[in-house]
């Protein structure tokens, strides 16, 4: 009887990732080309909204580089189970799918955002899908392969999981520390009347 809880639970992580891919990241590319202020009109809601929803995709990005690195590390630590791989992978997957939700929302607001949020979607969405394809290759790997956890094909994937939560850690933060000191400055110039035109 465990023996089938086990393999239900690796097939379980595995149609779950193909389902994330099917919709939420791989669903709506970046229409948004350039910094074209006549296609682009920025909505002040919108624009509040979307600085949110960085500040939501941060929370959650920080969360999936941390599962993420510790999965890195599986791939040099032959003691561990099957089953510690697909927990990790299992965590990653749910993040990546938050993460994914989060992406999506900031895709459909692109044309009423700030030229700098438009900038963040169109470079957190292919890192975001590298990460996608990289996790849903590792957890098709280990559902067909529990005892081949140390060839190159798998452990080169959790590398590439770990680099690419980081690459998107980074990129997010970034964004997210350029908004607000954006926002600091406009308030600054308010308050000393200084003209920004």
């Amino acid at each position: 009887m465990p023996l089938n809880l086990k393999s239900m639970r690796i097939a379980g992580v595995a149609s779950l990732a193909t389902l994330f891919l099917a919709s939420a990241i791989s669903a709506a590319a970046p229409a948004y080309t350039g910094n074209n202020s006549s296609t682009a009109r920025v909505d002040s809601h919108e624009n509040l909204r979307s600085t949110q929803l960085l500040k939501d995709l941060q929370v959650v990005t920080s969360e999936l580089h941390r599962d993420a690195e510790t999965l890195g590390t599986f791939a040099t630590r032959p003691q561990l189970s099957w089953q510690s791989h697909a927990s990790y992978l299992a965590e990653v997957r749910d993040q990546i799918n938050e993460a994914g939700q989060v992406l999506k929302q900031l895709q459909d607001k692109i044309h009423k955002v700030e030229p700098w949020q438009q900038e963040a979607i169109n470079r957190i969405h292919p890192v975001a899908l590298q990460l996608a394809g990289h996790t849903e290759a590792a957890i098709q790997h280990l559902n067909e392969n529990q005892n081949l956890r140390f060839v190159p094909e798998y452990t080169d994937r959790l590398t590439a999981i770990a680099d690419h939560a980081s690459d998107m850690k980074d990129t997010i933060d970034n964004f997210v520390d350029y908004g607000a000191t954006q926002t600091k400055l406009q308030k600054l110039e308010v308050e000393l009347n200084l003209s920004s035109s």
